[in-house]
């Protein structure tokens, strides 16, 4: 338990450092909790409790890769298929991009990120269609949050014929136990369920000259919070999210099968 209190003691000096307003931790072994706290506040003066609800940004990755998995295994998508199949639209040099080099961050468009610009759905998948490519695919690695996921999603979408809400509704939360616990992007109704219980967002970064700025005005409005962005906009706690790698990893392999699992465990780049 020594290595915990250190997480602890890491927690509260973020906090005291002002790196950090709050942060959880949750911990399990073999389904078993071991950990499971939070540390610093939700609001001013209103402590941060394990049951608040974060933005989990990059966290939630997994959940959009999990549903790719389940597409594998079901047939309606191969991890050598090159985007182009699913999205005609795709091209300008990104031509041999398969959905193996987008899970693995070599795309070859990191580069088209869309900021905070008031773009989604068709016009956002649109500029990352055409985006020029940075390097051929398979080449470099780069970090591919929002575009990647972006693309992922439009290609989940197409071969599945549903949105990736419902696809994570009916394949993952709802055989995690986890439904209400996670989403991707908060709407008016669950702003208004989780009220009091929802942690804005303490957003801060650093121009190139180490100039601080910040855009907690625009991760904290109502558009922000339901935007589906699968790369960087799901919901949930520590404890939400901890659960969700306990049902992935655990004996019944309800969300995917232990072949798949394993597959999606293996190096690929």
């Amino acid at each position: 338990m020594a290595s915990i209190e250190s997480l602890r003691a890491l927690m509260a000096t973020h906090r005291e450092r002002g790196l950090q307003a709050g942060s959880q931790l949750y911990v399990s072994v073999g389904g078993e909790p071991l950990v499971d706290m939070a540390d610093g506040y939700l609001i001013q003066d209103h402590p941060l409790g394990t049951d608040h609800v974060l933005r989990l940004y990059e966290a939630g990755m997994p959940l959009t890769t999990v549903l790719v998995a389940q597409a594998v295994e079901r047939g309606k998508i191969g991890l050598d298929d090159l985007i182009a199949q699913h999205l005609p639209q795709w091209g300008n040099g990104k031509e041999a991009c398969t959905v193996r080099h987008v899970l693995t961050h070599m795309g070859g468009f990191a580069g088209a990120e869309l900021g905070d610009r008031d773009l989604d759905g068709p016009e956002a998948l649109a500029q990352i269609c055409q985006h020029r490519a940075e390097h051929p695919p398979g080449v470099a690695a780069a970090f591919h949050s929002s575009p990647g996921w972006k693309v992922l999603q439009a290609v989940l979408e197409s071969a599945e014929r549903k949105p990736i809400e419902k696809l994570l509704h009916r394949n993952v939360l709802k055989p995690a136990g986890l439904v209400g616990q996670i989403a991707l992007g908060l709407g008016p109704r669950d702003i208004e369920r989780l009220s009091g219980k929802i942690s804005p967002v303490h957003w801060r970064g650093y121009t190139a000259g180490g100039v601080e700025h910040r855009r907690d005005s625009i991760h904290n409005t109502t558009w922000h919070m339901a935007k589906v962005d699968p790369g960087i906009s799901a919901w949930g706690s520590a404890r939400a999210l901890g659960r969700l790698y306990e049902a992935l990893t655990g004996p019944d392999h309800r969300i995917v099968s232990e072949t798949t699992a394993e597959l999606f465990h293996a190096v690929h780049r």
